[in-house]
This record gives C-alpha cells, sequence and structure tokens, in this order.
C-alpha cells in the first residue's frame, strides 16, 4: 500500500458498549475518515458504538459477532471482504477476531489484518491463540513503546486555569482534597475497591471528595454502595464526560483500581 494513497479501512468492534476501547476505536476512525480515508465500522446493530459512529457520519455496517453463531458471523465477515475489499481491516476483541480471522480462510484476504489488543493480560498458551494470532499481519498491543509513539501528553497536561474553573463548577472549594477515577463502569475496573478505600479516607479527612466519572452496567450497583458506606457526600457520580483533561486538572489524586487487564506490566 502507498502511504500517500487513500485506504479503504474497517475496524470490527463486537461490543455493544461504549468504554474507553470503544472511544479509541471511533476517535481512531474519525481521524483516518478526516485524514482523507474510507473508514467503515462492523459492530452490532443498535450498540452504543453503532449510534456515536453514525452520529459521526461514519459508515455502519451490521455485524452481531455472536458466540453463538460463528459460522453466521464468518460467512457475514467473508461477504463483507468480499465486497469490500479493504485495504486495512482492523479487529478489537476476541468475539470479532475470531470469524474475521476465518472469514480471511475463505474469502480475499484485506491487504492488512490487523490485531488490537487492548488489554494487558496475558495471551493463553495453546494452537488456537497460536492459529488466531498468526492469521494477523500486525499486532497492536498495550507497552511502553506504543505509549511513546501514541500518548499526547500535551493533551492531558495540568491546566491551573481548568483546575479552578472545574472545581467552581462542581461547587467544591480550592482546598477540597479531591480524589477521581475515569473509567467505563463495570466490575473489573475496581471501583467497589476504590469505594472501600474512600470509606478510610473519609473517616481520616471528612472533606474529601470522590469523582466518579464514566458510565456502564454498574452504575446502580455502586451507587447502592456509595448508600451502604455512608459515603453519599463523599461520592458523586458525574456519568460519561466528554471534558476529561479539564477534569483529570482538577483533581488532587487520580486512582484507577482496575483488578484485571490494566496491571503495570514490562513492555
Amino acid at each position: 500500500m502507498d502511504v500517500g494513497q487513500s485506504w479503504k479501512i474497517v475496524h470490527a468492534e463486537s461490543s455493544r458498549e461504549f468504554g474507553g476501547q470503544e472511544r479509541r476505536v471511533l476517535s481512531e476512525s474519525v481521524g483516518m475518515r478526516d485524514r482523507g480515508h474510507d473508514v467503515s465500522i462492523a459492530t452490532p446493530r443498535g450498540g452504543a458504538l453503532a449510534h456515536h459512529a453514525a452520529d459521526a457520519g461514519l459508515d455502519v455496517i451490521a455485524v452481531s459477532f455472536e458466540r453463538s453463531r460463528l459460522l453466521g458471523s464468518v460467512r457475514r465477515v467473508a461477504s463483507l471482504l468480499r465486497r469490500l475489499r479493504p485495504d486495512v481491516f482492523v479487529t478489537h476483541s476476541s468475539e470479532d477476531s475470531w470469524p474475521s480471522a476465518l472469514a480471511c480462510r475463505i474469502a480475499p484476504r484485506p491487504g492488512a489484518l490487523i490485531r488490537s489488543r487492548h488489554i494487558s493480560a496475558q495471551v493463553s498458551p495453546g494452537p488456537l491463540h497460536r492459529f488466531l494470532y498468526r492469521q494477523s499481519d500486525f499486532l497492536i498491543t498495550t507497552g511502553e513503546a506504543i505509549r511513546r509513539e501514541l500518548a499526547d501528553l500535551d493533551h492531558f497536561r495540568p491546566d491551573p486555569t481548568a483546575r479552578g474553573a472545574v472545581r467552581h463548577a462542581l461547587g467544591l472549594q480550592a482546598e477540597t482534597p479531591v480524589i477521581g477515577v475515569v473509567a467505563f463502569l463495570r466490575q473489573d475496573k475496581g471501583h467497589v475497591v476504590l469505594l472501600e478505600a474512600m470509606r478510610a479516607i473519609h473517616e481520616r479527612h471528612p472533606g474529601a471528595v470522590l469523582l466518579v466519572i464514566g458510565d456502564g452496567p454498574e452504575r446502580d450497583r455502586l451507587a447502592a454502595r456509595v448508600k451502604a458506606l455512608g459515603l453519599d457526600p463523599a461520592v458523586r457520580f458525574l456519568g460519561r464526560r466528554e471534558d476529561i483533561p479539564a477534569l483529570l486538572s482538577s483533581l488532587d489524586v487520580f486512582c484507577l483500581p482496575s483488578i484485571r487487564n490494566e496491571r503495570a506490566c514490562p513492555s
């Protein structure tokens, strides 16, 4: 593929949610579209990513990617490959990577098949995973080398002006100790662990506040846990926000208490 030419790019994402991984898929797709490339997203109909991608003006291709209907997903992806002949085909989750890898065995291969692995958990050894990963031309995964190349440090640089403005908007005093977490609200992000820690923190620092930034299926359960711990005045659920750099600037402490997949690991 010529670096200077316009490419046909297809992202496959089986998730129906809209957490960090799905946001990355959308952001990358919009960015490549705005650079002149033809970008489509294959994702389940009615999912949050499908909704946001359509709102962004991207081409959305409905594919269910259900584990129980693997053969149907394989046929759908194979048909997509025959029809679109993409230059780049990127998979992001297990449920979309398997049918895509198999479809490439019965349909014309894209110019490049890329597997993006968004977690740091070790890949289980065995012949099935060896088959899956050997189908890819390129593998993108977490690691220091990728961070150095892709991280936009200036975007998240602390902004003292934003700190004061955000705190004022949230009704927080300048001297209030503020802790924050930015994550999709699901079990493996460890919010419950942070709430338990917040109870201990609040005993020593009664004025401390925890900002829970993000949304997801665990919202109601976490809110109930906050009440059970007597932390109603100290924990605020801000929901899904787009002003993350400004919110981060308002914090004294950022905590990501994930209990799996995002642990520190060598690159």
